[in-house]
């Protein structure tokens, strides 16, 4: 078949598609992705290094530093998780609708099948208007609109209260998406709907869950088409570096333990902000007496050297350095969230959006993470302490090696690709 792919977002939400697309190529198919991304990573690099077909348009999404700080910052003051998805919407994917909605009717002229994101509706609406099947994912479980199931946060009430609670969830869904997704429709020529998440968002053909079965069991009262396929892991890519002689000698110079501190893709490239996480980071980790290894891009124009208790570096290759580490402090991304688990090692989470304060939580539930923090006001003294919390718990670190080891087992790419091979032949 020919296959389409096409994503939104930051270097989580490219890294997994990339995986996907190298596992569907690899099974004879022939693959192209497109990618709008917030940052000017140069991601044709890593798509050519597998031998990917590649566009990258309406990247960066943030053109100015004025733009990125103005979002940025909207996001991370809203509490709010209705009013924080509606700014998100507003400032970082709105702005690139037409462009995503030009190269996804370009993706359903050229291939049999197109796969993204559940709300990539740009996708989903160009997927529908030319007739092409489609394959919906979700890199998290928050979202399972079923009455056995309740929403990412709500306790389990019984299916006629699930049912109720997701019936208002559809809801609020279509008023944070209008009017543009109502306009675009319109200028589709497709039928409006009322319930967007499950009558457009949600492909009827094949909806996967990219998330480890440990997080996200599947049970025989799921529809058929909702499937878990589990976490779509891969190799680094060129983009991320690899594991430097500096920093060899760093994680070899004594036996203390190690822990690796960062905000991911959630950091700012700009010097105020690099230079403010860099400091809450040496702080927490002097605080907490531990060694650490502190990633930020642009570390080098902030003053700052290595030394034989903190390391910088600017990108990393988890899939390399985690197992050296006894503990992570991240942002909770999904993908930095079970990279951590597949590791082996426990996590303090410190959240800016309310997915990732779903992912603390459910790594709170599990044993694997002290109870998350807040990126809005956090302090060197609360990571500390967090830091501390989780190194002298020795329950969670059992608890990361067993599930790890059961994690170990699962091949999300793999699975996906014999799934949507099955379902599509």
């Amino acid at each position: 078949m020919n296959i389409g792919i096409q994503t939104w977002g930051s270097h989580g939400d490219f890294k997994p598609y990339l995986a996907l697309a190298v596992g569907l190529q690899s099974a004879g198919h022939d693959v192209t992705l497109v990618a709008t991304t917030l940052n000017d990573i140069n991601y044709q690099s890593a798509a050519e290094q597998v031998n990917i077909k590649f566009r990258h348009i309406a990247s960066p999404i943030f053109s100015t530093e004025e733009h990125y700080v103005n979002a940025h910052n909207a996001i991370l003051c809203e509490s709010n998780p209705l009013k924080q998805a509606k700014i998100i919407l507003n400032l970082a994917f709105d702005p690139v609708l037409e462009p995503m909605f030009e190269a996804a009717e370009k993706l359903c002229e050229e291939n049999d099948l197109v796969i993204g994101q559940s709300f990539l509706y740009p996708l989903s609406l160009a997927a529908e208007k030319h007739n092409v099947p489609r394959v919906s994912i979700m890199l998290a479980h928050n979202l399972i609109p079923i009455p056995s199931v309740p929403p990412g946060g709500v306790p389990y009430l019984g299916p006629v209260v699930n049912r109720g609670v997701w019936w208002l969830i559809s809801k609020i869904i279509a008023w944070t998406l209008n009017p543009n997704f109502k306009i675009m429709r319109e200028g589709a020529g497709l039928p409006p709907v009322s319930d967007p998440l499950n009558d457009c968002l949600i492909s009827s053909k094949l909806h996967l869950f990219a998330v480890s079965q440990e997080f996200c069991p599947q049970t025989n009262k799921w529809p058929d088409e909702y499937k878990v396929c589990g976490f779509f892991n891969s190799p680094n890519i060129s983009v991320e570096g690899e594991i430097s002689k500096d920093l060899d000698n760093f994680i070899k110079f004594d036996d203390r333990p190690i822990v690796y501190m960062t905000f991911g893709s959630m950091a700012m490239p700009f010097l105020s902000d690099q230079i403010e996480i860099i400091t809450l980071f040496q702080e927490a980790a002097t605080q907490a007496g531990c060694r650490a290894i502190i990633q930020a891009e642009n570390w080098r124009l902030c003053d700052v050297k290595s030394n034989k208790d903190v390391h910088f570096v600017d990108f990393a290759p988890h899939d390399l350095i985690f197992p050296h580490c006894e503990l992570l402090v991240h942002h909770g991304g999904a993908g930095t969230c079970q990279s951590s688990v597949l590791s082996g090692i426990p996590s303090v989470i410190v959240s800016f959006t309310d997915e990732q304060l779903f992912w603390g939580n459910e790594f709170n539930r599990l044993g694997l993470a002290p109870k998350p923090l807040k990126r809005i006001k956090v302090t060197s003294k609360q990571i500390a302490g967090k830091i501390n919390e989780a190194l002298s718990n020795t329950d969670m670190k059992t608890k990361a090696i067993e599930i790890s080891s059961r994690m170990k087992n699962e091949n999300g790419v793999k699975e996906a690709v014999e799934i949507i091979c099955k379902t599509f032949s």
